[in-house]
Formats: structure tokens, C-alpha cells, sequence
């Protein structure tokens, strides 16, 4: 198992705990210094038994990238841009990674990018197929033979793009968490009703039956984790999934919507910052 965190002095630090240690599990004697000179912890991505890959945002707002190979550390390499937001990192079984992150002008910028190439950042969507301006970081999901792309907008709604393996297809929004139902022939200029709008970032994750799961997809199905892989599909027989979306919204409520569904499902708690899963 392995541990990160930021110091004080902004450096990256890692630690490791070896459970087949003679004595039982033993954790490294000291913390391991990584360099680097970040804003918030760099996300970690494990594609493998012996391969992490971490991406951070240094103190000038680009991303860097770093892996451990099994055998060491590589050094520190640019991957450019400028960003206000962490990365979403979703590794595919090319070796490629499918990167994205809020630029400085509010829109979303995405990368497909393979070790050792410089990466290419390009909005996705732009304004001619209707992008948002992100009022929040992305989360994105791979889905067999594509990805999906949720962002909260500066109209308080979930908004989402989809990648069908070819291109992007037009930015659509989902809608705020709740509008007010209009009444025929009643202005009340009083008591105007409200409109429910989200304030985190959405957190999607698309559910696959057990029985359909391979690793040979080497995608990933969930929100920017790596610990799970999206199943192959036969385009004769479509593998049946879902796509559950959370977000919080003004009244400290959460909302969840699945694919396929007409609208947000209120549930019940309160939520002062963006809900969180627990995946196994």
C-alpha cells in the first residue's frame, strides 16, 4: 500500500506499507521525498501490479507527471497547459491516457496522452457544440467504445458531452437539481419559486453486472479512481450499465440521477461539500 501527501514545503512525500514483511506488515522507516512543488496532492493513478502514474498541478497552474516502473522513479516531466482544477485521469489499454482539467478560461481541456509524448490540449466542444463555462472541476467515465463528461456550469446545472471513439458529441444540459413547476394562469410575483441549482462538481460512475467485467478493456469505469475496468461489449449485444450522477446543491442537499431516468431524485441527509463514495 502506498501513501501520499503534501508538505509543508509543497513537496510531494510517499510511503509505503509491506504487508509480507518477516515480522508482519511494516510501514518504510521514513517518508520518501518526491520533489515537485505543488498546489494540492498530485492524483495517483495504478494501472498495474508495479506501475503508478501521478499528475499534479505545480504552483504555476501546469500539470507534471511523474511513475514508478517497479523498479524506480522516473523524474518529473512537463505536461503543460494551465489549469484550475486537478487532474481526471482515465488510463486505457493502449498504455494512453485520457486526461482532463478546467483551464484558466472556464472551459474544459482534454488530452489524449501517451508516456514520453507531448500532450495535446484542446477544449472539448469549444462554443460550437454549445460548452459550458465550468463553475467546477470535470468528472469523467469510460464506458465501453466511449467516455462521458460532466461539468457543474455557471447556471447551476449538470451539464454533459459524450465521446462515441470518433468525436464529441454537443454539449446538453441535465438541468438544475430542481425548477419550479408553473401554474396555469397564476402570477405570483410574491412568492417566486426557486430554483434549486448544484454547487460541486458531479461524481458519475458507470455500474456493470459482475458477470460482464474483463480486464482486457483496461478502461476505467469510474470518475477519476483506477482500481476498477470497464467490460468489452459485443456491439451485437450491448452490455446493460447504468451511469448513477451526484452533486450537492444550494440547500445542502444531494441529487442523483441515473441514465435513462427524467429527472433528479432528492435524497434524503444534507451534504456541505461534493457526496463521496466507498468502492471495494
Amino acid at each position: 500500500m502506498d501513501v501520499f501527501g503534501l508538505g509543508l514545503d509543497y513537496a510531494l512525500y510517499h510511503k509505503v506499507y509491506n504487508a509480507k514483511a518477516p515480522f508482519g506488515g511494516q510501514w518504510s522507516p521514513v517518508w520518501e521525498n518526491l520533489g515537485g512543488n505543488f498546489t494540492s496532492t498530485p492524483v495517483i493513478i495504478s494501472t498495474a501490479a508495479n506501475r503508478m502514474d501521478l499528475f499534479g498541478l505545480t504552483s504555476d497552474q501546469s500539470m507534471l507527471h511523474r511513475a514508478w516502473t517497479g523498479s524506480g522513479w522516473t523524474g518529473w516531466h512537463e505536461l503543460g497547459g494551465a489549469f484550475t482544477s486537478l487532474p481526471i485521469v482515465l488510463p486505457s489499454s493502449s498504455g494512453a491516457f485520457d486526461i482532463f482539467a478546467r483551464g484558466l478560461d472556464f472551459q474544459i481541456y482534454h488530452a489524449n496522452w501517451k508516456p514520453n509524448a507531448v500532450p495535446d490540449w484542446v477544449p472539448v466542444g469549444g462554443s460550437l457544440l454549445g460548452a459550458p463555462t465550468a463553475a467546477s472541476p470535470p468528472a469523467a467515465v469510460r464506458v465501453p467504445n466511449g467516455m462521458f463528461l460532466f461539468v457543474t456550469a455557471t447556471d447551476g446545472a449538470v451539464w454533459t458531452t459524450t465521446f462515441d471513439g470518433r468525436a464529441w458529441k454537443p454539449w446538453g444540459s441535465l438541468g438544475p437539481a430542481q425548477r419550479p413547476k408553473p401554474t396555469p394562469n397564476i402570477v405570483d410575483l410574491k412568492n417566486v419559486p426557486n430554483v434549486i441549482t448544484f454547487t460541486s462538481e458531479p461524481d458519475a460512475t458507470a455500474l456493470f453486472p459482475a458477470t460482464v467485467l474483463t480486464p482486457t478493456d483496461g478502461g476505467i469505469i469510474d470518475s477519476g479512481a483506477a482500481d476498477a475496468s470497464a467490460g468489452t461489449e459485443d456491439p451485437r449485444n450491448p452490455l446493460p450499465w447504468t451511469l448513477p450522477i451526484c452533486a450537492s446543491t444550494y440547500s445542502q442537499s444531494e441529487a442523483t440521477t441515473r441514465s435513462g431516468t427524467s429527472g433528479w431524485i432528492k435524497m434524503a441527509g444534507t451534504a456541505k461539500r461534493k457526496p463521496t463514495r466507498a468502492t471495494t
